[in-house]
């Protein structure tokens, strides 16, 4: 049996913006509960996020403050957007990368937004989890976890 620790895959700012530079990532992605024994939340796009790293490089380097961005692909809980813009959240220290549901479904970014059901008040999702909504995969239950990767776009 294999127990993956997960506190290993974390990594500074420098190897991150190392990762960016190199050929071939150019998106960010965010899934719920990835399983590396078997591949999971990668195949399901229940709970999933995809945007460009090249049209976003912002991501890295703002810090306290808010962007809009169009995503590539979104899904919370099944209601999913193609092209939509959504605003993601960086702190420098205090909180991790994550989108504001209740502004998202907002016309906080423009017109194209995207309205999420069943939302809680101040609910975050994909990283910042003050006000958890358990419908919400990565936030479901003490064990949940956030995962983000960079790297390119896959075809399958």
């Amino acid at each position: 049996e294999c127990n993956t620790t997960f506190g290993l895959f974390r990594l500074p700012t420098s190897k991150i913006n190392s990762l960016m530079s190199s050929y071939g990532s150019t998106h960010f992605r965010a899934t719920c509960n990835f399983n590396p024994d078997v591949g999971t939340g990668l195949v399901d796009r229940r709970d999933y996020l995809r945007y460009s790293a090249c049209n976003n490089r912002y991501t890295l380097t703002h810090t306290n403050t808010y962007y809009c961005t169009t995503v590539d692909y979104i899904n919370v809980r099944g209601q999913s957007c193609r092209k939509c813009s959504v605003p993601v959240y960086t702190h420098s220290s205090a909180y991790h990368i994550h989108i504001d549901l209740p502004k998202a479904a907002s016309a906080h970014c423009g017109a194209n937004n995207f309205p999420t059901p069943d939302h809680v008040s101040g609910e975050d999702v994909f990283g910042y989890y003050k006000n958890p909504n358990p419908l919400f995969s990565c936030a479901s239950n003490a064990n949940a976890t956030t995962n983000w990767w960079i790297g390119g776009v896959y075809m399958g």
